[in-house]
């Protein structure tokens, strides 16, 4: 992908006195706004941002000590904006996470870290200088002493997220702000940029922080659809990141106002696949130039990026490298062939991060590439396509089932608004569990699906049973809750209704996708 390039020389700058230029050349200018449900929102000039950060900032130095984190339950709003930018600028690390994390979680996550208690609430600002907006989050302790300038968490969507540590954005420097992958996918200075996703996710933390450093006006909305499509119509963003499902859930809107989406330089989508037709939709209404797809993980050993008019003319693909070599290796960590399935391997040029150390769950191997532990292939032209991830493999007794790819089956059916596949065990060994969630007036779901997969699936791939749940338990980031749907017990309203046997004449007569590559849907 041809990436624009700007020459740069710069000397990096404290993060506030980033903010005080900006504020000297236009003090009114709006850098923060918080669409409430209300509609009344929270407007917040470049000016006041700087006195807002300032004094949260004087509020975090006075209350920390050697050793402390900050960790912050991190909704989309102002205040927590300003803790976090404040947190930064007072070099205080600091910890966004999700605010529906339970209590012993969060133990579990910070324990991984090395993070101990008990934390300590903030104390109330000085009246005389007190944060209107008012501070986030509580103080925990470490024994560390090369503590990071802030910590972001994993998904979890395959265990109990762990805590990746990053060193940026204590000062300001126009080299890296906006970095590569931003710059890459539409964003322009000064531009009005709208966060619908959680912000201590990777992406939407660093557009918040890139976005005030670079004199942009960052719209911070709700996660949900009808939260998202109010913000699109009031503030008319140019360059956004989504989730496929919420830009599933927002295309009535968009189609039927679409000079509310129109704006768009760029929207990025990220996290899970997307249905084609979803893609499509969009790419009609923007045009495929303005529609990206990335491809990473928190632990930052690569990245891939794609644009609609390079996914048109590769179907399914993820992209190619930003910065980031790509090896496919068997299992005897062997170059696979262009078109062989293998596993996915990275190395990102020039970061100067080390993932073995940074992520040490994650395999890496002695030249620097890195697994985040998805299979998949290359093809002639380099482009990446992902077949599942290695965590989604199922050993039964007559082969071997991918429930990621299972789950995709299921989700391509008319009837279903969304469904995942989970193990669960059997007399005689693992079965496989459908979750799935139907759309208003789907008639006798389960003995449509029973069809569906038979006719698509080998045997052995075919779900056991069936749960019917209102709506999936996902992340806010729209990731599946992994702990949440195993922990998911059928209820006299969810039963799981088993499958009958397939009668031994007809056990070769459905066709297998075992060895067929999705080419229009791929996980992300």
């Amino acid at each position: 992908m041809n990436s624009p390039t700007r020459l740069r020389s710069s000397v990096p700058v404290p993060l506030l006195d980033r903010l005080e230029t900006l504020a000297g050349e236009a003090s009114d200018r709006t850098a923060l706004t918080e669409d409430t449900a209300e509609g009344t929102g929270v407007r917040i000039t470049a000016a006041e941002l700087v006195t807002e950060v300032r004094r949260a900032a004087d509020a975090l130095a006075r209350a920390a000590t050697p050793g402390s984190v900050l960790c912050v339950p991190a909704g989309n709003t102002a205040a927590t904006a300003v803790t976090l930018l404040a947190a930064l600028a007072a070099g205080l690390p600091v910890f966004p996470h999700s605010a529906r994390f339970a209590p012993e979680l969060l133990d579990e996550v910070l324990r991984g870290e090395g993070l101990t208690g008990p934390a300590t609430g903030l104390p109330d600002a000085d009246p005389a200088d007190g944060t209107p907006l008012g501070l986030r989050g509580t103080l925990v302790r470490s024994d560390r002493t090369d503590l990071p300038a802030y910590f972001l968490a994993t998904s979890g969507s395959t265990g109990t997220p762990r805590m990746i540590p990053f060193r940026a954005y204590r000062s300001y420097d126009a080299r890296a702000v906006p970095e590569l992958t931003f710059r890459s996918c539409g964003w322009r200075s000064r531009q009005r940029q709208l966060i619908a996703l959680p912000i201590y996710h990777i992406g939407n933390f660093a557009a918040l922080v890139q976005g005030v450093l670079d004199g942009n006006e960052v719209v911070l909305a709700g996660t949900g659809a009808e939260r998202v499509a109010r913000a699109f119509e009031r503030h008319r963003p140019e360059w956004t990141i989504l989730t496929p499902g919420l830009m599933e859930r927002i295309l009535p809107f968009a189609r039927s106002r679409p000079e509310a989406v129109r704006g768009l330089r760029a929207l990025v989508h990220t996290a899970m696949p997307c249905p084609p037709a979803v893609k499509w939709a969009w790419m009609d209404l923007l045009g495929a130039e303005r529609v990206f797809e990335m491809y990473g993980g928190t632990e930052g050993v690569g990245v891939t990026l794609l644009r609609g008019d390079q996914w048109a003319a590769h179907p399914g693909s993820v992209g190619r490298g930003l910065l980031t070599e790509i090896r496919v290796l068997d299992d005897e960590r062997r170059p696979q062939p262009a078109g062989e399935v293998g596993q996915v391997f990275l190395r990102r040029r020039g970061s100067g991060r080390t993932p073995s150390a940074a992520a040490p769950w994650l395999e890496t191997l002695p030249n620097g590439f890195t697994s985040l532990g998805d299979l998949g292939w290359v093809d002639q032209d380099g482009y990446l396509y992902l077949f599942d991830r290695s965590a989604n493999r199922l050993v039964r007794e007559n082969g071997t089932a991918w429930l990621g790819r299972i789950g995709l089956t299921l989700r391509a059916h008319r009837d279903v608004a969304d469904a995942e596949c989970v193990p669960v065990p059997g007399p005689t060994g693992p079965r496989i569990r459908a979750v799935v969630a139907a759309r208003p007036g789907a008639r006798r779901p389960v003995e449509t699906l029973r069809a569906h997969c038979a006719a698509h699936l080998a045997p052995h791939e075919q779900p056991d049973e069936y749960v019917l749940v209102p709506q999936l338990p996902r992340t806010e980031a729209g990731k599946p809750d992994r702990r949440a749907l195993l922990a998911l017990v059928p209820t006299a309203e969810a039963p799981a209704v088993p499958v009958p046997a397939v009668p031994a004449a007809a056990a070769d007569t459905p066709a297998s996708t075992a060895d067929t590559r999705v080419a229009d849907e791929c996980p992300s």
